[in-house]
């Protein structure tokens, strides 16, 4: 197995086994288990849909281990480790506790995710696209940038434009309607 491939799947396997670990010895709360599996849903929502889309939109160049859905649920609980670690960067970041985010709207949280994973989404498409999986541009989904000849489609990093401010007003009202208000 190739060594990408290996780190790919032990992080998205390390990813969840941390937060329950960090669950376990009180370090995260109930409330932010909710917003990681919120963000694992938000998550599985795009990744399937690129599945669904089929070879045409997007493939996998490496060879993967396991059966193909497990590439995908590999891949949602990534995306839920960055919801969070933009989550946690932002709570830095405004200097506010965790416990003070996602209660009340305040523009600069999403803003802040809405960087994060800007950013995150081009590191992510540098380290990965060409190497172990490509989409295929087309009309839909055209080339943004070329990169050494890989070209990045603007697909993912239009997902990753939108999905945080999504992940950031479905915690806040989840948040809400836990409260009562």
């Amino acid at each position: 197995m190739n060594w990408q491939i290996t780190v790919d799947l032990l992080v998205g396997i390390l990813i969840p086994v941390l937060f329950a670990l960090l669950f376990a010895l009180g370090k995260v709360s109930k409330r932010e288990i909710a917003f990681f599996i919120t963000g694992f849903i938000i998550g599985a929502a795009f990744e399937f849909f690129i599945w669904y889309r089929g070879s045409s939109f997007f493939y996998i160049i490496m060879e993967w281990p396991l059966p193909w859905y497990t590439y995908y649920l590999c891949h949602s609980l990534w995306d839920a480790g960055l919801f969070m670690a933009g989550y946690y960067l932002t709570g830095i970041v405004l200097q506010k506790p965790r416990a003070n985010l996602c209660t009340i709207f305040d523009w600069r949280e999403p803003a802040l995710m809405t960087a994060w994973g800007a950013v995150t989404a081009f590191v992510v498409e540098l380290s990965g696209n060409g190497i172990i999986w490509q989409y295929v541009p087309q009309p839909v989904n055209p080339v943004w940038i070329s990169i050494n000849g890989t070209g990045y489609t603007v697909f993912i990093q239009l997902v990753w434009l939108v999905v945080p401010s999504v992940f950031y007003f479905l915690c806040l009202a989840g948040n809400r309607f836990k409260s009562g208000h």
